[in-house]
């Protein structure tokens, strides 16, 4: 059974509609009723309505702006649109907003059904192309090639396999009864370098590189992403496994300087660990070499037998910082100035704590400076003059001069907290100043064009390049109504001046005003003045 949602501002047209035989088919039941595009868009988000069947001309949101919604955003839902013309521009409209019937009022039970059994027929055929669709991909999902992806990657995050002793073995190429493992990552390149076709060409022939000298060998490779490759040495001899990954590093830089390319790729070996559930421990120590290599100097090969024991402290010490590195990164982009102490006390209370070497804080305050930096240019600001200009801050954080702080904790929590508050204080006048104009241009666009019949949401949002949501929640926030409420208050003014300065009649000022339709204009125009239009000219 289909659930319906019928949506139409005239009483009348809703009861009849209402009580068709069509809702004793058995096939399609009336789930609610709206009598407005917004009313109708609360019950459709709440997901249990497979077919809207909706007037056009309605207050606050139109049919055809509340099918734009529907298809952009529900796409599942089907809609048929009512109408009282046979306008080809309304069929037109609603085909490019997906609208699947096009009906004309008043409407017969029959045509309904009709109507209803077409959308019906290409919900069946869209569930029918769906669950092919879903059992490929759950093929896909039992392939061999997928079954050991996922299981080495559950290996490396340390999930217990499902697969019983011969699966493994079958999966793995060796028996999960190894005594000891260990891992390396292969990293090709950083997280900040886009990857386009020379890079992808790159990393291939790095790939295969590394594919040829593990070959024959009891080494386990698998991409972890596009950038890295993941080994597993079963059974390894510490030295043995340092040769391979020494020889590894050679041939891909060979193949990089095909490409031209200057930097070196990294590689990290964890240290030798207990049998299959000690993969995740030693893979963990392996990305964490990755994440600290700038405290290790130049070295592009580092083992973790060869940099212990800082590097456990600095790992946990980094894990504890996290949190208060996203939080840096929420107030900027969200939050207000008056979260910023808090923010930074919190920080420079853990940074105390942890006890850690002038070399670690230091890092802590450079990554804090490019956390920053990035933020100034996601938001189209040069890193290096905008703060500068804000106040009269020198730019140390975010220069990477930190060495003196490091020894000064509460120094560098208060020149935090003012670059941060400076960085807040830089958006909310960017998007004061952004959201202004878009206002403004919307505004004067309402003002010229509000005799157009087709002006709604969704062209306006278009004229403004927004998003039409959004647009309309910007426009109801800094206009204190909502897009429908200024335009109809607009055309109803212009018609108050048109019936008290002229002689045309009602349905040459509907025109005038951007109705096509002049008995909704009345409609319209005696629910905001409590009169009808002849009455006002009467009286005015």
């Amino acid at each position: 059974m289909y659930h319906v949602l019928l949506v139409e501002d005239d009483r009348l047209e809703q009861e009849l509609l209402q009580q068709s035989w069509v809702w004793q088919n058995g096939d399609f039941a009336l789930a609610a009723t709206a009598a407005s595009g917004l009313e109708a868009w609360e019950i459709v988000r709440q997901g249990n309505i497979d077919i809207v069947v909706t007037d056009i001309k309605m207050p606050l949101m139109d049919g055809l702006e509340l099918s734009k919604l529907i298809h952009d955003e529900m796409p599942n839902v089907k809609i048929i649109l009512l109408s009282g013309h046979s306008d080809f521009q309304y069929a037109r409209q609603a085909i490019s907003l997906g609208v699947s019937e096009y009906l004309l009022k008043t409407v017969k039970s029959d045509d309904l059904l009709e109507a209803l059994r077409k959308v019906a027929a290409k919900l069946q055929e869209e569930a029918r192309i769906y669950q092919e669709v879903s059992d490929y991909r759950a093929q896909l999902q039992n392939n061999r090639q997928h079954q050991r992806q996922a299981l080495l990657e559950n290996l490396s995050l340390g999930i217990k396999p499902v697969e019983n002793q011969e699966q493994l073995e079958d999966l793995l190429g060796f028996s999960p009864d190894c005594q000891s493992a260990c891992c390396a990552i292969v990293s090709y390149l950083d997280d900040k370098t886009l990857i386009n076709q020379p890079e992808h060409l790159m990393i291939l022939d790095s790939q295969q590189a590394v594919a040829a000298l593990i070959d024959n060998k009891e080494i386990i490779s698998f991409a972890h992403s596009l950038r890295e490759t993941c080994l597993i040495f079963c059974s390894p001899r510490l030295p043995e496994a340092k040769a391979i990954l020494r020889s590894i590093q050679t041939d891909i830089v060979r193949q990089q300087r095909k490409f031209n390319w200057p930097a070196q790729p990294e590689i990290a070996l964890g240290g030798i660990k207990q049998g299959l559930g000690g993969i995740a421990e030693s893979f963990s120590e392996a990305r964490f070499l990755l994440n600290f290599q700038h405290l290790f100097g130049d070295n592009t090969l580092l083992f973790i037998d060869e940099v212990q024991p800082m590097n456990q402290s600095s790992y946990r010490a980094e894990q504890t910082l996290a949190k208060d590195k996203e939080a840096i990164a929420r107030v900027m982009d969200q939050g207000s100035t008056s979260e910023v102490q808090g923010i930074v006390d919190s920080l420079v209370g853990r940074l105390q704590s942890l006890n850690m070497s002038l070399v670690f804080i230091q890092y802590t305050f450079i990554d804090i400076g490019n956390i920053i930096r990035q933020y100034l240019l996601q938001i189209g600001e040069n890193p290096d003059t905008a703060l500068s200009e804000q106040s009269d801050l020198p730019n140390r954080l975010l220069s990477g001069n930190v060495q003196n702080w490091a020894k000064d904790l509460p120094a560098f929590g208060q020149y935090l907290a003012q670059t941060l508050a400076s960085v807040i204080d830089l958006r909310n006048r960017q998007r004061r100043f952004q959201y202004a104009d878009v206002i403004l241009k919307g505004k004067k666009y309402i003002d010229q064009h509000f005799d157009d019949p087709e002006l709604n949401l969704t062209s306006l949002a278009a004229v403004v390049n927004l998003n039409p949501s959004y647009f309309s929640n910007l426009f109801s926030h800094e206009m204190g109504c909502t897009f429908i409420e200024y335009l109809t208050g607009l055309r109803i003014d212009k018609a108050k001046s048109l019936l008290r300065s002229t002689s045309l009649s009602t349905l040459e000022i509907a025109f005038a005003v951007g109705y096509s339709d002049s008995n909704y204009f009345s409609k319209i125009f005696k629910k905001i003045t409590s009169e009808s239009p002849r009455s006002y000219r009467r009286i005015g």
